[in-house]
């Protein structure tokens, strides 16, 4: 995503080239084998090697050590990023001086470290080694030629060199990714990672919504599936909170709530989770909550309207909400998130919905708010993804494609359950075979633990059906209905036995695959799924 955010929104004057190894046991005195993410080339100004770091990171500064957080809430220690930049721009610079035209020039380079899916503080140095200007967070990436510009400000002076050296200096970056073409096979982990980097994350139409959000107090947001509201609404809420406010970001569905409070984890102004989970832990707090199940009447109606009877015992309000997913609500539902603001007329209310994935039978009315904004462009999901989908989008939901190629959808006949387990497992078989990881695929089903054929804690071949990764083996399996708001990188669909399930499920199930899907469906829904533009599989069990 960095890669594609480069070449559409640099300017002329920097030439960006992407992963630079090394291997070269002469570099004495450096390291002799190694990797940058980014060389950025300044014909008048300078290098910086950029380094990227995933994942929500953190500096431990007793031990000075680096961790980063997966999104499976794993740990992982790793390289000092900051050190990985400085080595690789003194390696480059006697990479350069070995190459005639440049040899005894100067060259000046420079590091810097980007961390494109968490925030690091700027406001005062991490360490003395390290300058405010070579960290760019999540938000730089909104505009990143500003931001690419402060770090040349921040590591050199103006037009440091003449234009025709630094020009050479742009063909000497060149020569070292080599000049000979190949061509090899490309696994299709490559495929759905390349696909997945050229899916745009925030559009043009996204920035705009961005900066009217700024401006508004009431504002709702509809858009389809797919088209990027939860990670406005994330945005939103750590805006919101950057301004001093005590803001609560929730949804309806607990997976997605638990994933917006794994996003915002970093920051104590924000509240995040399930809204019905948080409910009933204020609740729980005052002793008011037994733990045993209760009905749908009870979690509409009966629970909004205990917490709304015991507010004063809520030691604090929220200044903002940020809802995401808002067409779950019922009617008592708003009622009490208007009682949760400090100030009921002039707080924040933001709403980012899609009355297409009504799954849950919501009240599609929302308070006190203008007329929507609409965001019609769906930028998760490749063109051959969107080619399925727009066809089961419900009555009024209109659906722009993102434009990025990637893998054809396939469609899988199973005849009972023991056939479908069979053929998932054939399919887990051919996706290990192309390198995909199992952190990056989930199997969808439509019927809960009681009726389904995918029980939490039973095998399919080598790994183990769990409704949250903890282990390498483990294999993600969830309802689509508690996955809506979610993604993965490659999604099995399965379950599909009849053909009114197809219609309803499918439009929700098939937006959460970024790149891959696979549809497994019985001879009923088989049929009628053959009226879409899917590849029938040569999967073979």
């Amino acid at each position: 995503m960095v890669f594609e955010k480069c070449q559409r929104e640099l300017d002329g004057d920097l030439h960006v080239f992407h992963d630079l190894a090394w291997d070269d046991p002469s570099l004495q005195e450096s390291k002799t084998a190694g990797q940058i993410d980014f060389v950025v080339v300044h014909p008048l100004r300078g290098i910086i090697c950029l380094e990227v770091k995933g994942g929500r990171c953190r500096y431990h500064a007793d031990t000075r050590t680096w961790e980063t957080m997966d999104r499976d809430d794993r740990t992982v220690e790793i390289a000092d990023p900051f050190d990985q930049a400085r080595v690789a721009a003194r390696v480059l610079v006697k990479l350069l001086q070995r190459q005639p035209a440049l040899k005894g020039q100067f060259i000046p380079v420079a590091s810097a470290v980007a961390f494109p899916d968490c925030v690091l503080p700027r406001d005062r140095a991490l360490r003395a080694d390290i300058q405010k200007w070579q960290i760019l967070n999540q938000d730089d990436l909104f505009d990143l030629g500003t931001a690419i510009d402060r770090v040349l400000d921040g590591a050199f002076s103006r037009n440091v060199m003449r234009r025709d050296h630094g020009l050479r200096l742009v063909e000497g970056v060149k020569a070292l990714f080599g000049t000979r073409d190949i061509e090899g096979h490309a696994p299709l982990a490559s495929r759905i990672r390349a696909a997945e980097e050229r899916l745009v994350r925030l559009t043009e139409q996204q920035k705009r919504i961005l900066d009217a959000l700024r401006l508004q107090r009431r504002l709702l947001i509809r858009g389809c599936a797919g088209s990027g509201k939860t990670i406005l609404a994330v945005h939103k809420a750590r805006c919101l909170a950057e301004e001093g406010k005590r803001v609560l970001l929730t949804c309806f569905n607990i997976p997605l709530g638990h994933h917006l409070r794994r996003m915002t984890s970093d920051h104590e102004g924000i509240i995040a989770g399930p809204f019905l989970e948080l409910c009933v832990n204020w609740l729980r707090e005052g002793g008011e909550v037994e733990a045993h199940a209760h009905d749908d009447e009870w979690w509409s109606s009966t629970l909004p309207s205990l917490v709304a009877d015991r507010l004063n015992q809520i030691p604090f309000r929220f200044d903002a909400i940020v809802v995401d997913e808002g067409q779950d609500f019922r009617e008592a539902h708003w009622t009490l998130i208007e009682l949760l603001l400090s100030d009921p007329d002039g707080g924040a209310l933001i709403v980012f919905a899609d009355q297409g994935q009504n799954i849950y039978s919501g009240w599609d009315k929302y308070p006190m708010m203008p007329a929507p904004v609409i965001l019609d462009r769906n930028v998760r999901n490749t063109d051959p993804v969107f080619a399925i989908v727009k066809p089961l989008c419900p009555p009024g939901v209109d659906m722009l494609s993102s434009g990025v190629e990637g893998p054809v959808p396939r469609l899988v006949r199973y005849s009972d359950n023991g056939h479908m387990l069979t053929m998932i497992e054939a399919v887990l078989s051919e996706l290990v075979r192309e390198s995909v990881s199992i952190s990056d695929v989930v199997v969808l089903g439509t019927r809960g633990q009681a009726r389904t054929a995918l029980k939490y804690g039973s095998k399919i071949g080598p790994f183990t059906l769990v409704s949250e990764r903890r282990d390498s083996r483990d294999l993600l399996a969830m309802t689509v209905q508690r996955f809506k708001g979610l993604e993965r990188r490659a999604v099995i669909v399965c379950e599909l036995d009849s053909a009114q399930k197809v219609d309803d499920l499918l439009y929700v199930a098939a937006t959460r695959s970024s790149a891959l899907l696979y549809i497994l469906a019985t001879d009923e829904a088989y049929r009628r799924l053959c009226r879409l533009p899917l590849r029938q599989s040569d999967i073979q069990a």
